[in-house]
């Protein structure tokens, strides 16, 4: 009897260290965390370089009107002195802020009028006259290059006020403000016109850039 209680205990003994055993298994398990799924490393994207900004064309932002007063006497001295106007138009034109229209043969309060009833723009106005006559022969009278200028005037819109104004002389610069020289710095980009007439183109160049500068804008150097 006391044999088969023993084996009882034996058995009882064994069977709680073998559930011990299995509860320390289940708890060790259980402690432990699953490592967790490595993803794929994904490579950074290729930054893209930006397209190039295409730079607007500038548009013309101020518009000018040309009228011009050529005296009667000027013809005995000039051929075709209405060059002059086409002449400072084209070089305002070089100007690309400047939108730029020729107009007719005009007095200069005709101009006034014309600009008062502009609502925006400009009207630029030549005056070519002379200062004396040059004696050639006996009772015969002709203006010379060196008596001859050119008064310009920016008038303003709305008010008609001369916002600039001037006069460039055509005579040898000795002394002259505003004068011209024969010769000097021709242009190139006029050819076949005779040598005294690059005085006119370069009176017409100087008037054009008082003009660009009474309105603040600028353009390449001519011929450019």
């Amino acid at each position: 009897m006391l044999l088969i209680k023993l084996r009882s205990s034996g058995l009882l003994v064994v069977a709680s260290l073998l559930l011990l055993l299995a509860a320390d298994g289940i708890q060790a398990q259980s402690g432990r965390r699953a490592p967790k799924p490595v993803s794929p490393s994904v490579p950074a994207p290729t930054p893209q370089p930006e397209p190039a900004k295409t730079k607007a064309p500038t548009e013309p932002q101020i518009s000018l009107l040309i009228l011009s007063d050529i005296s009667q006497n000027i013809n005995f001295a000039i051929a075709s002195p209405e060059r002059i106007t086409r002449w400072v138009g084209k070089r305002l034109r070089d100007a690309s802020a400047l939108s730029v229209n020729e107009g007719d043969s005009s007095s200069r309060k005709d101009a006034i009028n014309r600009a008062k009833a502009l609502k925006e723009g400009f009207v630029v106005f030549l005056q070519i006259d002379q200062m004396g006559y040059y004696t050639t022969t006996p009772g015969s009278a002709r203006p010379s290059y060196d008596d001859m200028r050119i008064n310009y005037y920016l008038y303003a819109p709305v008010t008609g006020k001369a916002q600039s104004s001037g006069v460039v002389y055509m005579k040898d610069s000795r002394g002259i403000i505003g004068g011209i020289g024969r010769g000097q710095g021709l242009p190139v980009c006029y050819p076949g016109i005779s040598r005294d007439d690059y005085i006119l183109i370069q009176a017409s160049l100087e008037v054009a850039s008082r003009i660009m500068n009474a309105l603040n804008v600028t353009a390449s150097a001519p011929c450019s």
